[in-house]
């Protein structure tokens, strides 16, 4: 268990060893830690504690307050902390309390063991609580986005700011869960979303910067399994992840590059599907992560205006991207490159896009597909899982191919062709990644 599962309002403030306690704060003791000495390997953590009556300043939530050891603070759960000037829990929303059905239509309630507060749509009593999860039992007579629904308050934008939760289907194929421009989803899902997942069972496609992509970003999901969901927000752009619970390691499904609106809100629904959700929170995973505090900070790695030739690193399984103005001049990257004579890449010439594999020297084509109608600036990304190979355009699906021969499945380089032009980024990210401790 957790440190502070069994406590449903804790609150863990970090300061590091020495500092100053400010005034007012009443500290509670872990058994065994003294009150004015704490050992050298000990962090010192103090809390807040406030009666019911008292007033709560912004960001805090009431009732205890502690000393801990660092194991037990990296062990809390994340929603629990607090770190001085930047708290890491911005709502968190456990499901406490039972309710019935038809009670939380048109109420903003708080949080439990919190801070914030959920907004509820639900004209026809289809949400309930119990156990610890929001049931939408689905089996609407009028079925529409955005109702049922929740929503939170205002979030300001941070780069490495996050929406996680656990999520069960059990009926149905459409949902919704991530940051949108609105308190809300709109009735058409998409035209106010900055980034979100968008499951539609079996697959997980994906919305962002108002847009509506119509194709299958992951497959596999099954009724009546639990995943746990991410979306992580960069200055622009951001990450889509998810796994199936127990699993240690978590997909990063797509990469976006595009949006900054600066306050969003956390939303998730769905069309008449029945689904569950629970343990949801909004967290600062740059307090907690330092990969997640800048844009490229998860990247393997970036070439920015990348010469002829130039290489890099990547994961064999990957995501890259690459930033082309195009002007009719043939272009072309390496990826899960070995040597010039083991390699995938990627060619357009004429408008088209050519994917091929060169294998002890013998190089064959694998896909060409109509990408490049006019002259302008594109973003191409090639997703590599295993033996499939997946090309996008500007966010639509132009190639898939997988490979029977299960071929340079672990070649680690990308290059930018000798042939190339116009290439403004080059970036690789790893398509598998942990997140710290309590996530």
């Amino acid at each position: 268990m957790a440190f502070g599962d069994d406590t449903r309002a804790v609150a863990l403030v970090y300061y590091p060893t020495g500092g100053a306690i400010p005034d007012g704060v009443r500290p509670i003791l872990v058994p065994t830690f003294s009150t004015e000495t704490l050992p050298d390997s000990v962090q010192r953590i103090v809390g807040y504690g406030f009666s019911a009556s008292d007033t709560v300043p912004d960001g805090l939530v009431k009732y205890a307050a502690i000393y801990c050891s660092a194991d037990q603070w990296a062990s809390a759960r994340p929603e629990l902390r607090r770190v001085v000037g930047q708290p890491l829990a911005l709502l968190g929303e456990r499901f406490l309390t039972d309710r019935a059905a038809g009670t939380l239509g048109g109420q903003t309630v708080p949080c439990e063991p919190g801070p914030g507060s959920l907004t509820y749509t639900d004209t026809e009593g289809k949400l309930s609580v119990a156990g610890g999860k929001l049931v939408c039992s689905g089996g609407k007579t009028t079925p529409g986005w955005g109702d049922p629904q929740w929503s939170s308050g205002a979030i300001a934008r941070t780069c490495g700011v996050a929406l996680i939760g656990r999520w069960k289907p059990t009926a149905g194929q459409y949902s919704a869960f991530g940051f949108y421009r609105t308190a809300g989803l709109p009735s058409d899902e998409f035209s106010q979303a900055v980034l979100s997942l968008r499951p539609v069972v079996p697959n997980i496609h994906w919305r962002y910067n108002a847009a509506f992509y119509d194709v299958a970003i992951a497959s596999g999901i099954a009724l009546g399994t639990e995943y746990d969901l991410a979306v992580v927000l960069r200055g622009a752009g951001g990450y889509l992840l998810m796994r199936q619970v127990g699993a240690s390691q978590w997909t990063v499904i797509a990469v976006a590059n595009a949006d900054s609106t600066a306050t969003v809100y956390a939303c998730a629904g769905s069309y008449n599907t029945a689904q569950e959700f629970s343990n949801l929170r909004v967290l600062s995973l740059a307090a907690l992560d330092s990969r997640f505090a800048t844009d490229d900070g998860l990247c393997t790695s970036v070439l920015t205006n990348p010469e002829s030739g130039a290489t890099a690193a990547m994961e064999p399984d990957a995501i890259v991207e690459a930033v082309v103005t195009y002007d009719g001049t043939p272009w072309g990257i390496d990826v899960r490159s070995q040597d010039i004579n083991n390699r995938l890449y990627i060619v357009v010439a004429g408008g088209d896009l050519y994917l091929s594999e060169v294998i002890a020297g013998a190089d064959t084509n694998r896909g060409v597909a109509a990408a490049f109608p006019s002259n302008g600036v594109y973003r191409v990304v090639v997703i590599l899982t295993g033996n499939v190979w997946q090309v996008f355009v500007n966010n639509v699906l132009k190639l898939t191919y997988t490979d029977t021969n299960n071929l340079l499945l672990t070649a680690t380089g990308i290059k930018q062709n000798a042939a190339s032009g116009g290439v403004s980024r080059l970036a690789a990210y790893p398509r598998t990644i942990s997140l710290p401790v309590g996530v």
